[in-house]
This record gives C-alpha cells, structure tokens and sequence, in this order.
C-alpha cells in the first residue's frame, strides 16, 4: 500500500484552510460594504444588484464552510491512518486530499470572478 509523509498532508491542510479563512474574512468585509452601498442608494436597479452579491456571498460563505469540513474530515482520517502507519499515510486519503485542493482552486477562481464583478458594481454605485 502507498503511503506518503503526514507532515507534507498536514501542512497543505493548514494552507488551506488559512486560505478559506482568509476568504471568509473577505465575504464579510464586503457584505459590510455593500449593506453601506444599500444605505445610500435606495434605488430598485441598485437594491437588484445588492441582493444578487448579497446571495452570492451567502453561497460562497456556505461553500467555504463546506470546503472547511471536508477539509477536517480528511485530515481526521489521516490521523487515523497515520497512527495505525507510524507517521505514514495511504495514497487514498492523499488522492481525495489533491481532490480537495483542486475544489478549492476552483472556489478561489470564482470569488475572484465575484471580486471583479463586485468592483464594478461598487463603482458604479459609490
């Protein structure tokens, strides 16, 4: 059976999960912008606007909180293996470790694009 060092799992682990926080910390920093923006623009095309980043920093404060428990979970399962393997620990948890990663990129390419499409909508109506 495969296995690789616990140290190089764990450290990508903690990566990802400071990333997560880091974009977490970022949502609501920008749901305090926007609930400003609302104040002063009492507008229906504005309000339009604000409730559809408003959803979408919903739904991405969602999936950083279940990006976050796949996260644990896997490196739950780790600890688990890594005691039975001496420090070692099975292709498969590493596999579905990569597979998280990878989702994470892909959320991290979205809140960009969230990011980008948010600036302009702050200049437009700031």
């Amino acid at each position: 059976m495969p296995q690789t060092d616990v140290l190089q799992l764990g450290n990508k682990q903690l990566q990802l999960l400071s990333l997560l926080d880091f974009y977490g910390k970022e949502i609501d920093f920008l749901k305090n912008l926007l609930q400003e923006v609302v104040e002063k623009n009492t507008g229906k095309a504005s309000r339009t606007e604000a409730e559809h980043f408003q959803n979408q920093f919903i739904l991405q404060q969602k999936n950083i909180d279940e990006l976050k428990i796949k996260i644990n979970q896997n490196k739950h399962l780790a600890y688990i293996d890594l005691k039975e393997h001496e420090g070692l620990v099975d292709d498969k948890i590493i596999k579905e470790s990569k597979s998280i990663e990878n989702e994470v990129l892909s959320f991290e390419k979205i809140i960009l694009e969230l990011r980008q499409e948010y600036k302009k909508y702050l200049a437009k109506w700031m």
